[in-house]
């Protein structure tokens, strides 16, 4: 079950569910935030939930460093 609180003016749904990380994501309302966290939570029952984390975290000059790196190489 996700749940719902207010964090610095925006709402945030955190999701915890048995053998699966935590996930949290913010929105300007209470209604994107359990619609999300609906959503997500069917998903990750289903078994095709997809956390975007990591590509959040990653920057685009990472991202251009990695495939000029690969250019090199062939």
């Amino acid at each position: 079950m996700a749940s719902i609180r207010k964090n610095r003016g925006r709402w945030q749904a955190v999701i915890r569910k048995k053998f699966h990380p935590t996930v949290t994501k913010s929105f300007l309302s209470k209604a994107e935030a359990s619609r999300w966290a609906k959503d997500s939570e069917l998903k990750i029952e289903r078994g095709v939930f997809e956390s975007l984390d990591e590509a959040n975290r990653t920057k685009l000059k990472e991202l251009l460093e990695l495939k000029l790196a690969k250019i090199n190489v062939k």
